[in-house]
C-alpha cells in the first residue's frame, strides 16, 4: 500500500520522510545513510508480476524473519489497532522495531484497513 502510493505521489516519500525526521531522528539518518535498502524496502514484492497484490499470502521477493515472541506480541498488538499485517512488519521493521513509533507512523499515513 505504501509503495503504490508513493508510486502514484512520488512527493509524498517526502512527508513521510520528514515525518519520520521529526518523530525519530536516528531512524531518518539510517534511511539517509542506507538509501538503496530504503528503496528495496518500499519496491519489495514488486517484482515482474507487477499488479495484483490483493489476495497474495506474501510478496515473491518477501524474506523471511525471524521474530521473537515479544516481537510477535507487538507486531499483534499494532495489527490490532486495525492495519493490515504486511504494512505492521514493515513499519515495525522500518522504525527499528519500536512499537509506538510504527504505530504512529501508520496511523500518519492513514494505513488502517477498510475491509
Amino acid at each position: 500500500m505504501l509503495r503504490q502510493m508513493i508510486a502514484r505521489d512520488p512527493q509524498m516519500l517526502q512527508s513521510v520522510l520528514e515525518e519520520l525526521g521529526q518523530a525519530n531522528p536516528q531512524l531518518l539518518q539510517a534511511i539517509q545513510a542506507n538509501p538503496q535498502q530504503f528503496i528495496n524496502l518500499l519496491h519489495e514484492g514488486g517484482g515482474a508480476g507487477g499488479g495484483g497484490e490483493g489476495d497474495a499470502p506474501a510478496p515473491p521477493a518477501a524474506v523471511p524473519v525471524q521474530i521473537t515472541p515479544a516481537e510477535k506480541e507487538a507486531i499483534d498488538r499494532i495489527k490490532a489497532l486495525g492495519f493490515p499485517e504486511h504494512l505492521v512488519v514493515q513499519a515495525y521493521f522500518a522504525c527499528d522495531k519500536n512499537e509506538n513509533l510504527a504505530a504512529e507512523f501508520l496511523f500518519s499515513e492513514n494505513f488502517q484497513d477498510d475491509s
